[in-house]
């Protein structure tokens, strides 16, 4: 399934609301208040895609991967949680009103990447690496900046490895 440039509405109903378990790019708006499945074995591609505001979460299950690059958003009310392996190429994470990450198991940062919010004052992203989640940063020729402003949370019950140049955290950091 691939979402180009429209709007791909998720009504919440009983349960999962879209179980993938091919492969699904997203470079256009996945809202509603809906829940996304990508079931173990699929394949999400976010590329330039959003997660406008609603309350609706994407899930990527264990053994299911993605690959994120180029500018992505989770906005208000929205949650991404991670039980597979993210491979991170490149590019940024906007939050443009609250929304949460959750990591609870493998993400691989090839790249520079940067996760901001884009106002002041608001409730920023939530970003959780749980006891289970392992974040490395393993290529890139600059800094990986998480966070740039207070409104950022990082929560850190994992382990970040960063095995070259630098990986910025900032905003508020429980450690």
């Amino acid at each position: 399934m691939i979402v180009s440039s429209g709007n791909l509405i998720l009504q919440n109903g009983n349960g999962t609301d879209l179980l993938v378990d091919g492969t699904f790019t997203l470079s256009g708006n996945l809202s509603g208040d809906g829940t996304a499945r990508i079931a173990s074995g699929g394949v999400f591609n976010w590329v330039n895609g959003n997660l406008p505001p609603g309350s609706g979460s994407l899930i990527i299950e264990t053994d299911a991967s993605a690959t994120f690059n180029g500018g992505n958003g989770i906005n208000q009310g929205r949650s991404l949680i991670n039980n597979g392996t993210i491979n991170w190429l490149g590019g940024l994470i906007v939050s443009g009103d609250g929304g949460s990450f959750v990591n609870n198991h493998i993400i691989n940062i090839s790249n520079d990447i940067q996760v901001n919010t884009n106002c002041t004052g608001c409730p920023g992203l939530n970003f959780t690496n749980t006891s289970t989640g392992v974040i490395s940063k393993t290529g890139g020729s600059g800094a990986s900046v998480m966070g740039n402003a207070t409104n950022m949370i990082f929560n850190n019950d994992g382990v970040v490895n960063v095995q070259c140049r630098h990986h910025h955290i900032q905003g508020t950091r429980n450690t």
